[in-house]
């Protein structure tokens, strides 16, 4: 190999500059091992030194950094969003969104609920890593206009109890500090929701909060059907407690012209209808109190029919009692008329004594 002289005039990491006798500045390395500004060396053109080069093209390059590409996407995108995730907060106002946060606070999935949900999460970048109340704002800010009385429901679900404290500060921090201008406190709602209800809330495609309202509205269906039946029952039993009420009445007003006429008898006689007349009274109340328990067990029962035949017992009673009366005092006249007789026949027979005298 060819061999120079110059003054080193510079000296860099792997080679040196040379000034030639010639007037030329050349690369080159210089033969010593070390060499200083200014000192005349011997040295090779830099161009003519071959340098070591490692060869990294084999047939198993290609395939390896191909895995070892994809291995680690994998771990930097799915891995945050499965493990790290420890509550989840649901936002619902024209959009409905799910944001998956961390111990600190810091948001790592977001999933649109619903058409718009999707829609905003094209318009928002860079959120992942970012704070809860960061990503809430861009999204209160993104979301079509709000309206002085709309509300913001936010529903917060936990995965760990042991998280909820320190996580429901951050979650109560985010919705101040997003929503204070925007709305008041009045028309901003936060609750919480167990697992379970997000589960069978994805299963139907909706929020948690509006899994809720549907829930309260099946709620509020079944309490109005059990009402309007409780009051059709009551209804119909105080129909059936008032009959009985009026058929007594009259009843009663009915048998009153049967004392009165039994008060135009004579004592004993009078003595006699009242009692029988009592009699009389108790054995028509009796078959009422009947109808009364058999009506009571079968409210369903035409109702017309049964205030006919009540009709027509009341007038059999009526004709059977005042049939009674009047044999009564068929029997009083013909004894009076026997007792007559047989004073006469004393009196006869008292006079033809006399006369025999």
């Amino acid at each position: 190999m060819d061999t120079q002289k110059g003054i080193v005039f510079e000296t860099k990491a792997t080679y040196s500059i040379f000034l030639t006798s010639d007037g030329l500045f050349i690369k080159g390395v210089p033969i010593c091992s070390s060499v200083q500004v200014g000192e005349e060396a011997s040295f090779r053109p830099y161009n003519q030194v071959k340098h070591p080069r490692i060869s990294l093209k084999t047939k198993w390059t290609t395939p390896m950094f191909a895995i070892a590409a994809t291995t680690i996407l994998l771990f930097f995108i799915l891995l945050p969003s499965q493990s790290t995730v420890s509550a989840f907060v649901q936002i619902d106002i024209n959009p409905s969104i799910e944001l998956g946060i961390d111990k600190n606070g810091k948001v790592y999935l977001f999933n649109g609920l619903n058409e718009d949900g999707v829609a905003l999460k094209r318009n928002i970048s860079f959120w992942k890593g970012k704070p809860l109340s960061w990503v809430m704002l861009r999204i209160i800010n993104q979301s079509q206009s709000i309206e002085e009385n709309e509300k913001i429901n936010i529903t917060a679900i936990y995965q760990n109890e042991v998280d909820q404290e320190t996580l429901g500060k951050v979650i109560a921090t985010a919705v101040s500090t997003s929503t204070s201008q925007v709305m008041t406190k009045e028309n901003v709602k936060v609750i919480n929701a167990s697992t379970s209800d997000r589960e069978i809330a994805k299963i139907e495609g909706i929020s948690v909060r509006q899994y809720h309202d549907k829930l309260e509205v099946e709620k509020e269906k079944k309490n109005s059907k059990e009402n309007k039946q409780r009051n059709s029952q009551s209804k119909e039993s105080e129909n059936v407690k008032i009959k009985p009420a009026h058929t007594r009445n009259n009843v009663n007003e009915r048998t009153a012209p049967i004392s009165e006429v039994n008060q135009t008898h004579n004592q004993k006689g009078t003595v006699k209808s009242e009692k029988e007349g009592n009699k009389s009274k108790e054995d028509i109340k009796k078959p009422s109190d009947k109808e009364q328990s058999n009506e009571l067990k079968k409210p369903n029962e035409n109702k017309v029919n049964v205030q006919s035949n009540q009709q027509t017992k009341l007038k059999k009673e009526e004709i059977h009692t005042n049939k009674k009366i009047k044999n009564d005092g068929n029997k009083m006249k013909s004894s009076k008329i026997n007792t007559n007789k047989d004073k006469k026949n004393e009196n006869r027979n008292r006079n033809t004594k006399k006369i025999m005298r």
